[in-house]
């Protein structure tokens, strides 16, 4: 199926994980339509601005943004989601009444 797109933002595969990425577009999904292609070391998104959108031009910026961000999402969860997985599983152990 062939889709006429009006923008592409080239996201840097060694950089960011192709989850993040979708998390990121995923965000923007009420105001664009998206698809993402992997082309040698990057991935391609391909996206259009929806008719009742409100932006605009500063639409690069924020998914730039949201890329960064959630990449530190995944590095501090990389890091740290191991005690977050020991505080979840310490709040539903068991009540030892003595």
């Amino acid at each position: 199926m062939e889709v006429d797109y009006d923008s592409v933002i080239r996201v840097d595969a060694n950089v960011y994980q192709i989850d993040d990425v979708f998390k990121v577009f995923y965000i923007f999904s009420d105001e664009i339509f998206f698809y993402i292609t992997k082309k040698a070391d990057e991935y391609e998104v391909h996206f259009s601005l929806k008719e009742d959108s409100k932006d605009d031009e500063t639409i690069g910026k924020r998914i730039h943004e949201q890329l960064n961000v959630q990449r530190i999402k995944s590095i501090v969860d990389g890091e740290s989601g191991h005690i977050r997985d020991l505080i979840v599983a310490r709040a539903f152990a068991p009540i030892n009444k003595e």
